[in-house]
C-alpha cells in the first residue's frame, strides 16, 4: 500500500516538473516578444509622428520630443513603456535624417 502512494507520488510530481519545465520558458518567450514588439510599435508611431510633424512645417527642427507632439495634438494619449508601464519621458526625442531615424527614448 505504501509503496503504491510512492509510486502515485512519484508519477504525479514527475508529470507536474514535465509541464513546468515546458510552460515556464514558453511564457517567458511570448512575454518577452510581446514587450519587444510593443516597444517597436510606440518607437514606430513616435516616429512616423515625427515626421508628418516635420512635413506639416510644424516642426522647425530635425529634433522633436514627445512634448512637442503631445502639445501639437500628433499624440493624444501618453505613450507607456512596456516593461515597467511607466509615462516616457516628454524629454525623449527623435531625429529626423535622410537616411533614417535615431530614437532617444528616457
Amino acid at each position: 500500500m505504501k509503496a503504491n502512494n510512492l509510486i502515485r507520488i512519484a508519477i504525479w510530481t514527475t508529470f507536474i516538473a514535465i509541464i513546468l519545465i515546458i510552460t515556464i520558458p514558453t511564457a517567458y518567450k511570448v512575454v518577452s516578444i510581446s514587450r519587444s514588439k510593443a516597444t517597436l510599435i510606440n518607437e514606430k508611431l513616435i516616429t512616423e509622428k515625427a515626421k508628418k510633424c516635420i512635413y506639416d512645417g510644424n516642426c522647425t527642427s530635425n529634433k522633436v520630443t514627445l512634448k512637442t507632439l503631445y502639445d501639437l495634438e500628433y499624440i493624444k494619449n501618453k505613450i507607456v513603456n512596456p516593461y515597467d508601464k511607466t509615462l516616457y519621458s516628454e524629454d525623449s526625442y527623435v531625429i529626423i535624417t535622410k537616411e533614417g531615424s535615431t530614437f532617444y527614448l528616457k
